[in-house]
């Protein structure tokens, strides 16, 4: 009879959820191991804490749980700069995160004042804020979101601007401020790759 058939059209169903899964947890393994491979192939080994500069939008949250994962030790730092009206709910996102993942995490509630250029202004104070969370916890790695698509960016403009050939480097994967170390794990990773990322994992502000 016609009713029969459920159990084909169950299983059927069933093949193809979990084939849809597998496919997408092997993508989600796949982007993971490709980071940890990065970091090994340019000889970042890293056996402290690391302080992961997040912001709250797709790259740097893509930056967390991929670091997450691979069972690095890490401490989130968020700077609150109360310039969108996302800024809260940005703020109140990564709380949640940290709490639901048992991460530590700190917050700079920064507000621009002065008549200093304002990126410039916010960019001193949060690595000044950086800094000080890796003095809090006893490292000197800070970890940013910087992808393959601002490396390109980057590169292009120095063309634009004339950089001879010694200028034409983009963003090196790793460098030194002072006694610390910024790390850019994510320089092998496509800005549409950390987007879906996202949202194999659903991680969404």
């Amino acid at each position: 009879s016609y009713f029969h058939y459920f159990p084909l059209f169950t299983n059927i169903s069933n093949s193809i959820k979990y084939n849809t899964l597998s496919i997408i947890t092997n993508k989600v393994i796949k982007l993971e191991k490709r980071v940890l491979s990065f970091l090994k192939d340019n000889n970042i080994n890293i056996n402290k804490p690391i302080v992961v500069a997040v912001s709250g939008g797709a790259d740097s949250i893509a930056l967390l749980n991929i670091l997450y994962n691979l069972k690095y030790n890490i401490v989130i730092a968020h700077v609150s700069h109360h310039m969108r009206l996302q800024s809260e709910e940005e703020e109140q996102y990564i709380i949640k995160l940290a709490n639901k993942l048992n991460i530590p995490y700190e917050i700079l509630e920064y507000h621009f004042e002065g008549n200093d250029n304002f990126h410039n202004a916010s960019h001193n104070a949060r690595y000044k804020f950086f800094r000080s969370v890796c003095d809090k916890y006893n490292t000197n790695l800070i970890a940013t979101a910087h992808h393959l698509d601002d490396q390109a960016e980057t590169i292009l403009m120095k063309l634009m601007e004339g950089s001879n050939l010694y200028g034409y480097g983009g963003i090196s994967i790793c460098n030194d401020d002072g006694n610390y170390q910024i790390i850019r794990p994510l320089l092998c990773v496509s800005k549409k790759e950390l987007y879906n990322y996202c949202d194999l994992y659903d991680l969404t502000t």
